[in-house]
């Protein structure tokens, strides 16, 4: 604003000079008097100093009043500038206090982390011994289940073989029952003797004969059953107390007996056994 002002200054003022030149020219040249001409130019420069002073007062009083602004500035500066230090030392003191609140934090932060980590693994076994735990009772499922089916499977050997017995002894009935007197005569006796009471049992087996074309193996038993006849009070089943003497068992016999030649076929095919009665004495 001032720099126009000042270009609008000189323009006026060299317009005037050039109008008061202009007006000495057609007056000198009605004449040579001089003085007014000089008279002219000092009031040309008379004109410029006080245009001059005006503008370069004017110029100050803007500076000055610039100056008194900016120096006001400055003291609400200068009065502001404690207490933004002092603000600057207490938001210093709190960025110190949230940055140890953040160190602390990252600790904690750290052993969770490492307290999750101990978790995890910790898990992670648990669930490593669970599933050893379960497939060890896999396992040992696995082996009841097997023992069961063998069991299962010895149950139904153990079923047919009684059946097999069942058998047997039902065709062993039906033979007894169908022999002859001598059979009859050995039931009596057995009835009979008895109550004298048994001295012994002994067994004889002998032979092992082999069959190549049915696969089976016979053998022969000899059943030796002693009674004592001498003594009735005798209540065991061996020669076992003074009363039941002279009662032996096979080869010393001494008492009566009953010998009964049993024939045992074993079928290895089968796994089966067949007892046929062959004959039996009483010797008395």
């Amino acid at each position: 604003m001032a720099e126009e002002k000042k270009e609008d200054y000189w323009k006026l003022l060299a317009k005037k000079q050039k109008e008061e030149i202009d007006r000495l020219k057609r007056k000198s040249s009605k004449g040579n008097d001089i003085w007014p001409i000089m008279a002219i130019i000092l009031s040309i420069f008379l004109v410029a100093a006080i245009f001059g002073a005006g503008y370069f007062a004017m110029q100050y009083s803007n500076v000055n009043s610039s100056y008194q602004s900016l120096k006001t500035s400055f003291e609400t500066l200068e009065s502001q500038k404690d207490s933004l230090l002092l603000e600057k030392d207490s938001l210093t003191s709190q960025i110190n206090t949230l940055n140890g609140k953040v160190t602390d934090l990252e600790s904690e932060n750290s052993q969770l982390s490492s307290q999750v980590t101990d978790l995890e693994k910790d898990l992670d076994d648990a669930k490593k011994e669970k599933e050893d735990a379960l497939k060890e009772k896999d396992t040992e499922i696995e082996d009841l289940n097997a023992e069961i089916a063998s069991l299962n499977n010895s149950i139904e050997r153990y079923e047919a073989w009684i059946e097999q017995y069942k058998a047997t002894i039902d065709a062993l009935n039906e033979q007894l029952g169908e022999t002859t007197e001598e059979m009859s005569d050995l039931e009596d006796i057995l009835a009979q003797c008895i109550g004298c009471g048994i001295c012994c049992v002994d067994i004889e087996a002998y032979g092992d004969q082999y069959d190549v074309g049915t696969n089976s193996t016979a053998q022969l038993y000899d059943l030796y059953i002693c009674f004592d006849t001498e003594c009735t009070t005798c209540g065991g089943s061996y020669c076992s107390t003074s009363c039941c003497d002279p009662c032996y068992c096979y080869p010393y016999f001494c008492c009566p007996y009953i010998k009964v030649r049993l024939r045992v076929v074993y079928d290895r095919d089968a796994d089966t056994f067949a007892t046929t009665i062959l004959s039996w004495y009483w010797y008395h």
